[in-house]
């Protein structure tokens, strides 16, 4: 089965899926759906600290276009 087209990763470009990521936001926890290949995302479950600086600051970004 081919991916989506539209199924980009939001931080390397690659083919990626949707995935949800548990995270506490300013005292509350909560799910952000982002798209990511499966390299950036075993990074970020490896705790690699530069996937999560990139994914705070993606996640930031989010909440400042609400």
């Amino acid at each position: 089965m081919k991916p989506h087209p539209d199924a980009v990763c939001a931080r390397c470009g690659d083919v990626g899926k949707q995935r949800w990521i548990t995270d506490l936001l300013r005292g509350r926890v909560s799910k952000i759906g982002v798209i990511l290949c499966d390299k950036c995302w075993n990074a970020l479950m490896q705790a690699d600290g530069p996937v999560w600086a990139w994914f705070r600051k993606y996640r930031d970004e989010l909440d400042e276009d609400k």
